[in-house]
């Protein structure tokens, strides 16, 4: 048969507001630690990828975007809308292919909505 213990309604609040403070502790040091290491710049957020790992087909073209501000959050509709950048890369023969072709590789604004 195992013991007892009996419980008092001060021995069932001590988990709870301990948690608590623990969760509350942890969101101060998170704030205090942001706060000496804050990222100033985007060059401080990018991390270079090697090539050479990886060997690329000449026909790929690469994709990256950085996403510097996330606003208007929806996850009942699946949506946002956010604020960044967004490049692609390719290769010289496919440089040449859009030359021959008559297609523009100029940079422009980007604006995409939802449904496309």
């Amino acid at each position: 048969m195992t013991p007892k213990t009996a419980t008092t309604p001060a021995t069932r609040l001590i988990m709870p507001i301990g948690l608590i403070l623990l969760l509350i502790l942890s969101g101060v040091i998170f704030r205090y630690d942001n706060y000496l290491h804050h990222v100033s710049g985007i060059d401080e957020i990018l991390v270079p990828v090697s090539t050479d790992s990886a060997p690329v087909a000449w026909n790929t073209i690469g994709v990256g975007m950085v996403a510097s501000n996330i606003y208007n959050f929806d996850a009942g509709k699946k949506t946002f809308d956010a604020d960044g950048w967004g490049w692609l890369t390719w290769s010289l023969e496919i440089e040449k292919h859009m030359k021959a072709r008559a297609m523009s590789a100029q940079p422009g604004p980007l604006l995409l909505q939802r449904g496309q």
